[in-house]
């Protein structure tokens, strides 16, 4: 399909005060990777004269100025029309916020191929954006987007003259670590001074690319810093340690690997005085001790998460535990997660736990803690009165240490969460009630429950959706169970969840072995619902007669605006359910499955069976088996994700254009765009809707005004 065929009817042309000068084209084509400069001249200036021709004038300047940082600039109005270009490099524009542009990968799998013309204009209109539009603040590129390691000086080029990114991510990998097309992109580092989030996460640092780093956190406002691995050469890590320890503006650092292999890691967090979240893993269990000892002397991290031992290390040392109890009183959230921590480690914890009054969160998931460990905490959780949330999953507990956090649970009020993940109940396992208050443990703990628990469940919820609803930031429930879990357990609680009025989000962790019972009682929650906006169903779905009930349960439901299922789109007929869906339901606005795996043309034609829906802008597949029929799909969400952000400049009065009224009058009333001007404005939800209502009744009003003397002239 050709750029022209997509671009259809747009905004009006803007009368600029000034232009760009072209002789920044001519710029462009001077510094390039080209042999014939002036081939390259015409066939720039010939796609901005196809751009033109579609009231897409790229001379004209940004309208998001120093001056007016409140502005929406021209081109938030012509993401379709640069969409359709930019997808040819696997690229795409999102207003995610009113004002503020993001350029970022497709998801995608497979190559596929596009003529020699498309990928220059696309590289074209990545550089000028980038050199001429400060409204564009995030920029995410991989080797797939834009062809990196073909133009690696043009794209550097353009990211040393940005004046507006604020958020820059690189995952590079593979073939591009082995050329220069790696030091010359990360040279443009240091020029931009704007820079707030860097994402290294694809890199490994080494002697050409560290300096640009160094010069980075020495030399802007850098606040989050995100490494994939640690650097392997001494000298190089050694360099990125100590420029880290002496970073003044650094506030959150992530090593997603090797951190074992960084020299003086554990005095970053001694000496660095303004570092308040730390995110390290590949640690060893001698590491984390030296890091909770020097977290003794720290007195700004408030966050520290530290995971992935190498499998056989040695234990977490218990001394530095109570050094780090005796001295620190900043620390709220601490995560040790998938380290050979086991019970004695967890035994100090609890003994800090009991006097410690700073500590608001704790994550040992997958450290080796069993009953003893589990029962030490859950006894110091009857005490502590600062800790909010626990997690203990991928532990080796059993029932009794269940017990023992359900009657802390009742003992401790202020304790939100307490997640156990799956632990093997019999079906014959009861919880007295003289050992907790069930109706206040039920909402807050986590863990795989058996049948008499969930009805127990469902009978409380019933009776606090009448005398004690919980409040709007806690309207959420998670749910889980056991494999021997009857049927008749999983239709008492979701029953009830269909019930109850004050329930906004659910997670489903568990599917049953009676598919079509599960099925059905997912779709009477559905259709009975009449307040639920988020359901997930986290463990994977594998039969597609059980999708496609709960997909026609959808098009009689009113409420939900996100769905997230662990399921393959494959079959045509899930394809069929998915498109009928669609065409009845319009509150459902962001759709994620597992997979998708339809061949071309099934999928055209579900695209163009959907054509009617607007409020659809997200629809998202964990994994992609081929790329190839996802175009009309993404045009499809571009035309609504532009409708929806005319209709919320509408709705805060900063664009009053015919395009913008139209925009609004559509989704005026839907899910979609009161949620996108609550997140634009900050606003409650009862305070966008009032907004949208006001705005409606004004323009109804303004309607039979016209209307009036029209009646009274035929009279």
């Amino acid at each position: 399909m050709s750029v022209a065929s997509k671009l259809g009817r747009w905004w009006p042309r803007m009368d600029p005060c000034y232009h760009i000068p072209e002789s920044e084209v001519k710029e462009y084509v001077k510094k390039g990777p080209c042999l014939d400069m002036q081939r390259t001249l015409s066939a720039v200036q010939r796609f901005l004269t196809v751009l033109k021709a579609h009231e897409v004038d790229l001379l004209l300047p940004c309208g998001k100025t120093e001056k007016n940082a409140v502005s929406y600039c021209w081109i938030a109005s012509k993401l379709l029309v640069l969409n359709a270009v930019l997808e040819g490099v696997l690229l795409e524009l999102r207003e995610d916020v009113p004002g503020a542009l993001s350029l970022v990968t497709l998801d995608a799998r497979g190559v596929v191929e596009h003529p020699d013309a498309a990928v220059s204009d696309a590289a074209f209109l990545v550089s000028w954006l980038l050199c001429h539009h400060c409204c564009v603040r995030t920029v995410h590129l991989d080797n797939s987007s834009l062809r990196c390691q073909f133009a690696p000086t043009v794209v550097g080029r353009a990211l040393q003259r940005s004046s507006g990114i604020v958020d820059l991510k690189l995952s590079l990998r593979s073939s591009l670590q082995r050329t220069q097309a790696l030091p010359v992109l990360v040279s443009a580092l240091q020029h931009m001074v704007s820079l707030e989030t860097l994402d290294l996460g694809g890199l490994v640092l080494d002697r050409s690319t560290v300096e640009s780093v160094v010069a980075v956190l020495n030399s802007t406002r850098l606040r989050t810093l995100v490494l994939g691995n640690s650097p392997q050469v001494k000298k190089v890590a050694l360099k990125l340690s100590r420029a880290l320890r002496k970073c003044t503006c650094l506030t959150s650092l992530v090593i997603n690997d090797r951190v074992r292999a960084l020299p003086e890691a554990a005095l970053l967090l001694e000496k660095n005085t303004t570092l308040q979240r730390v995110s390290l893993s590949g640690v060893t269990g001698e590491l984390v001790g030296e890091i909770l000892l020097c977290l003794a002397r720290n007195n700004t991290l408030e966050e520290l998460c530290l995971s992935d031992a190498a499998l056989g290390d040695y234990p977490v040392p218990i001394a530095p535990i109570y050094a780090f109890a005796a001295s620190n009183r900043r620390l709220r959230v601490l995560k040790l997660t998938r380290l050979e921590l086991g019970d004695a480690a967890a035994t100090a914890f609890a003994e800090l736990l009991r006097d410690n009054k700073t500590l608001e969160e704790i994550d040992f998931s997958g450290s080796g803690v069993s009953d003893v460990g589990g029962n030490a905490l859950a006894e110091a959780l009857e005490v502590n009165r600062s800790l909010k949330t626990i997690c203990l999953e991928e532990s080796q507990l059993c029932e009794d240490t269940v017990e023992k956090f359900a009657r802390a649970l009742s003992q401790n009020k202020n304790l939100e969460q307490v997640r156990l993940g799956i632990v093997a109940l019999p079906e014959d396992w009861r919880l007295s009630d003289d050992a907790c208050d069930f109706p206040a443990v039920c909402k807050r703990l986590e863990v795989t429950w058996n049948t008499w628990c969930l009805e127990r469940i469902a009978s409380c919820l019933r009776t606090l959706n009448t005398e004690q609803p919980m409040s709007a930031e806690r309207a959420f429930l998670r749910l889980c169970w056991t494999r021997r879990t009857t049927i008749n357990g999983v239709r008492a609680i979701l029953g009830a969840a269909s019930c109850v009025t004050f329930l906004n989000e659910l997670t489903i962790g568990s599917i049953h072995v009676d598919e079509r019972g599960f099925a059905e009682t997912i779709a009477a929650l559905l259709v009975s619902t009449k307040t639920l906006k988020k359901i997930e169903i986290s463990e994977a779905i594998n039969a597609s007669h059980v999708v496609r009930v709960i997909l026609r349960a959808f098009e009689r439901n009113s409420t939900v605006c996100t769905a997230r299922l662990a399921c393959s789109l494959g079959s045509p007929s899930t394809a069929n359910a998915l498109k009928r869906m669609l065409n009845v339901n319009r509150t459902l606005h962001s759709i994620a499955f597992r997979s998708l795996n339809v061949h071309p043309k099934s999928l055209a034609r579900f695209v163009s069976g959907i054509q009617r829906n607007n409020v659809l802008t997200d629809l998202s597949f964990g994994y992609l088996f081929d790329e190839e029929g996802m175009r009309q799909l993404r045009d499809l969400l571009w035309r609504n994700r532009c409708l929806l952000s005319r209709a919320v400049k509408y709705a805060e009065q900063t664009a009053t254009d015919i395009e913008s009224v139209e925009a609004f009058k559509m989704l005026a009333g839907r899910d979609s765009l009161l949620c996108a001007l609550k997140k634009a404005t900050g606003k409650t939800a009862a305070e966008c809707e009032d907004i949208v209502t006001k705005i409606s009744d004004k323009l109804q009003k303004a309607v039979q005004l016209e209307v009036a003397p029209l009646h009274l002239s035929r009279m």
